[in-house]
């Protein structure tokens, strides 16, 4: 009898797990980086349309890591690094600068 309810336990904390996971991943934001990218508050429509170029796949050539509910972008072109959490857009890691190189 205590097997069974150890049973139901473990399969009730795995598809909470589950069903967090699912939640997680759904509000990860989409690959199409040029158009979810996180720009600062004061960014005009200029910048906004430059930005929106710039980082478009067919300049960038971004290379995607995907983990499940953390999204990494690369781009060799741009020496830049993006990451995506569920509920945000896509936010610089890392960018090289000239000092850097």
């Amino acid at each position: 009898m205590q097997s069974i309810v150890k049973i139901k336990k473990f399969l009730a904390i795995i598809i909470i797990i589950g069903l967090f996971v699912f939640v997680l991943r759904i509000n990860l934001p989409p690959n199409d980086i040029a158009n979810n990218l996180k720009l600062e508050a004061n960014a005009g429509w200029l910048e906004g349309l430059a930005a929106n170029t710039l980082l478009s796949q067919t300049i960038a050539n971004w290379q995607i890591t995907d983990l499940i509910v953390i999204k990494f972008a690369h781009s060799e072109r741009l020496e830049t690094s993006l990451i995506a959490l569920p509920f945000q857009k896509w936010q610089l890691l890392e960018k090289k600068t000239e000092e850097e190189k």
